[in-house]
């Protein structure tokens, strides 16, 4: 077992090292370590994806479906203010603010660092649960 516990964290060690030079800006944010055991709280594959989706930036949002060809401007379809990724969505918009999204009831989500919010259970799955409605909303 002690060696087992050794080479497990010799393992992690080095794919932290790797982590750690090849930082992807937004997912290093959310996860800057390996080493913690992160499941994005339970199992349902739904939230997991959507929080994954946020995390990595590639998500339904404007900023990424312009990129892509997919939407005719990088604005937020709901404020069309600013640049619609995640932190816009999350911490500044004011249609994801209003009563009908309820982010509004979650304690400090405008202060607080994005990647706290995604990796923090009682803010991660509300977001999770707004961005599923709010992508199914044209």
């Amino acid at each position: 077992r002690q060696i087992r516990s050794i080479m497990k964290k010799s393992e992690i060690d080095m794919w932290q090292s790797i982590w750690d030079k090849d930082k992807l800006k937004q997912c290093y944010e959310i996860l800057p370590t390996v080493a913690k055991k992160n499941s994005w709280f339970g199992r349902n594959r739904a939230v997991q994806c959507s929080l994954a989706r946020l995390a990595v930036g590639s998500s339904c949002l404007n900023k990424y479906l312009f990129k892509l060809g997919k939407a005719e401007s990088d604005k937020c379809r709901f404020c069309k203010e600013e640049e619609e990724d995640v932190a816009h969505f999350v911490q500044s918009c004011a249609a994801t603010w209003s009563a009908s999204y309820g982010l509004k009831d979650l304690p400090n989500v405008r202060k607080l660092p994005l990647h706290t919010l995604l990796s923090t259970e009682k803010y991660a799955l509300t977001i999770a649960e707004k961005y599923r409605e709010r992508r199914n909303v044209t």
